[in-house]
């Protein structure tokens, strides 16, 4: 423990769901002045609320013992590895006195990992006795009493405060690193008194019970969980920015949640909506002809291989020509498969055609390299549309040869080891891969990503995680490109609108002061995706579809009271409104007269009507919670501007007779169109589905009789449906 800093954490009321209050101390203090953010007061404060948040909701290094389970969401690169180094300075300031972090299923990962959190707590540079670090790579074979020494030192009151190090051990993501680990830990004898943090970066990968639906356990899961049980005193703090395999697993799940928190990404962060909203031109479609085909082998590069080359080129010249000299790194990264001769294929086609240019350079005659220049117009045109500060083409190309000696590395593990990428020493470095860049690992100065694989099986998490090209880069954004096939592009636009409502339903749960438990477990997802791998999930999902069709409940009340409840929600909603009168082509009757309500604001729909609405069947329960969430991101999306909704009571509000069926439902509510068949179809009555404003979102109320046989089982019971306009159509998956 150090002593305590100025720097505020969080406000002084606790958040909903906090255990304790941390107290920033020096230590925090010292992370915040060596991070990115020191010199943005905005930035620090925002970060150090978040920072709090998440250890509020720990268990208390103080008060009691136990252990919990939290889920700290951010975006793909968008400074997680920050967050927990940050959360880990300020455990230490509140006395927690052991760290283990389970980072990386590889060795480069892992590496990368431990570098930055040396790095981050300035653990090389410092002479004090704040922290003692072991990484699983380098394990001393009598590490169980080097951690017990240094826990005792928490008990002995003739060490300083200052001085009792807190332990800081990092492990491989791998089931022979962690059992190690485990071994180790079962000597120590005071992990009882001992509060623990335990952060497992990326966690939904290998993490998670991949034999679950075999009613068995995957060896990754069994030694993470084993290694909780032998910490009866910590918090396990999921890191991702691919939260669905956690968010969906079952509540007894060993790793299952109980809480989440959202960090926020910084100034500058180039994300989703960045390169794949509406109107950006960061994103380039390869040709369906130019992506990979087993069956057509090609000879030669793609022509939009070339194009991306150039556009990369281009942004390493400006690099290289800007007055300020080269600003950290300009990499690009090829990701064309997990076949590692196409990585060979693609590798010799960037080498070749660097060559070539480099000799033009070199050698070629005044004739060749004007030609050469002009091969590279329309590249520049169109990196100058998106950064304008971009040099003209005559300054950059006297610089080209030098952007041209660039190192092209293949990254897989073919030779058995990954190749750790040297970024001090080029500045500019292509990267060819596949899986070894799907996840966790950071390209520096990622600017051109050419991504000719498929969607594959279609699990958003993993196509998430390959966008290795976001990131901090808002001053050279403009020169970023990701070349992608269009199903790819399709997907990664379907995610970030997937995201955002999850992240909007989970921000709401937390303002609301609820537990994750009580979470509604319902996504926007295209029919075409899954949220990710089914073999980690024991408990399926169902699918729906809203938008231009009509959703009703299925299952009535009976019960007196709850058809009086809803009643009086309809009479509330409608007192005040004047009530037009929709009426039949042709042969007019009760019937197939309505009285609706038009221009209905969708806030006071919601508030007053589909929110409080009872509904009793655990399907219609899940299908109208849906809507509502649904039509509440609407709404919030507008920013304040009002979606107008119709409220239509059919037949005026005048019972009609339906018959239940032996599940206690109602088959159809809807009346059919009159006459229902023929040439005529229609033409006397419309059908019930196609009254009201299709534009708009539509609420019918349909008062039934139910029958069961000839018995009367109820009489005026309210029912609804609700149809909202094709415009807002989306596919959704919700798990009970």
């Amino acid at each position: 423990m150090t002593r305590k800093s100025q720097v505020r954490i969080g406000s002084a009321k606790p958040t909903p769901g906090s255990k304790w209050t941390p107290v920033a101390g020096s230590e925090f203090e010292g992370f915040l002045l060596r991070s990115p953010i020191a010199r943005d007061e905005a930035a620090k404060r925002l970060f150090s609320d978040e920072c709090g948040a998440i250890l509020r909701k720990c268990v208390s290094p103080k008060h009691g013992k136990g252990h919990s389970a939290g889920l700290v969401i951010g975006y793909v690169q968008s400074g997680k590895t920050l967050s927990f180094t940050g959360v880990t300075a300020l455990a230490r300031d509140n006395g927690f006195q052991l760290v283990i972090v389970v980072a990386g299923i590889s060795d480069p990962l892992l590496a990368q990992s431990t570098a930055r959190i040396r790095a981050d707590l300035d653990i090389d540079r410092r002479n004090d006795y704040a922290w003692v670090m072991f990484e699983s790579k380098g394990f001393p074979a009598n590490l169980s009493t080097r951690i017990a020494n240094h826990l005792e030192e928490w008990r002995d009151k003739d060490v300083p405060l200052n001085q009792r190090r807190t332990v800081i051990v990092v492990v491989m993501k791998h089931h022979g690193h962690l059992e190690k680990l485990n071994k180790h830990l079962r000597k120590v004898k005071m992990l009882d008194r001992t509060p623990t943090l335990v952060i497992d970066d990326e966690a939904d990968q290998a993490s998670m019970n991949t034999k679950v639906r075999r009613n068995e356990e995957s060896s990754t899961h069994g030694a993470l969980r084993t290694l909780r049980e032998l910490l009866p005193w910590h918090t396990y703090l999921q890191y991702t920015a691919t939260p669905q395999a956690p968010l969906l697993i079952s509540m007894i799940d060993e790793l299952a949640p109980q809480f989440v928190e959202l960090i926020t990404p910084g100034k500058g962060y180039v994300g989703g909506k960045e390169f794949f909203g509406s109107g950006s031109k960061l994103a380039v479609e390869i040709p369906q002809s130019e992506l990979p085909d087993p069956s057509s082998p090609r000879a030669g590069p793609p022509s939009s291989l070339v194009m991306a080359l150039q556009m990369f080129v281009l942004g390493v010249t400006a690099g290289l020509v800007d007055p300020a000299g080269p600003q950290s790194n300009r990499s690009m990264l090829l990701h064309p498969s997990q076949e590692r001769d196409l990585h060979t294929q693609y590798s010799g086609w960037v080498d070749g055609v660097l060559r070539r240019w480099k000799r033009t350079m070199e050698s070629g005659s005044v004739a060749d390299r004007r030609h050469l220049r002009d091969e590279f117009r329309a590249a520049h045109k169109q990196l100058a549309g998106t950064h304008p500060q971009l040099p003209t083409l005559s300054v950059l190309f006297k610089q080209f040869k030098r952007a041209m000696r660039v190192p092209v590395t293949i990254m897989n593990a073919e030779r058995g080891k990954t190749p750790q990428i040297d970024w001090k020493g080029a500045y500019a470095h292509v990267l060819v891969g596949g899986q070894a860049l799907d996840r966790g690992f950071t390209v520096e100065g990622l600017t051109i990503t050419y991504m000719p694989r498929g969607v594959g099986v279609g699990h958003v998490d993993t196509v998430q995680q390959r966008a290795r090209f976001f990131g901090y880069k808002s001053n050279y954004s403009g020169l970023c490109r990701v070349f992608a096939g269009q199903g790819v592009l399709d997907t990664f636009t379907k995610y970030v609108k997937h995201e955002e409502f999850m992240r909007g339903s989970l921000r709401k749960l937390n303002a609301e002061g609820k537990a994750l438990k009580d979470w509604r477990r319902i996504f926007i997802l295209d029919r075409n995706l899954r949220p990710t791998r089914q073999s980690v999930l024991a408990l399926d999902f169902s699918r729906e579809s809203f938008g231009g069709k009509w959703n009703y409940q299925g299952q009535p009340h009976v019960g007196s009271s709850a058809i009086s409840e809803n009643k009086r929600l309809l009479q509330n909603l409608l007192a005040s409104r004047a009530l037009g009168t929709w009426r039949t082509r042709k042969g007019n009757t009760a019937t197939t007269t309505h009285h609706y309500a038009e221009g209905v604001a969708l806030g006071t729909l919601l508030e007053k009507l589909l929110v409080p609405w009872l509904t009793p069947g655990r399907a219609d329960a899940m299908t109208f919670t849906t809507i509502q969430l649904l039509l509440a991101d609407a709404l919030e999306r507008e920013g304040g501007k009002q979606e107008l909704c119709d409220v239509i009571l059919m037949s005026g509000g005048s019972s009609r007779q339906r018959s239940l069926t032996k599940a206690n439902e109602v088959d159809n509510p809807f009346q059919g169109a009159s006459p229902p068949n023929g040439p005529r179809l229609g033409k006397d009555y419309s059908g019930d589905r196609q009254i009201g404003n299709h534009d708009r979102v539509r609420v019918q109320i349909h008062v039934l009789d139910l029958y069961r046989g000839q018995a009367l089982v109820a009489s005026g019971v309210p029912m609804l449906a609700v149809c909202l306009p094709k415009r807002m159509a989306v596919h959704t998956i919700a798990q009970d």
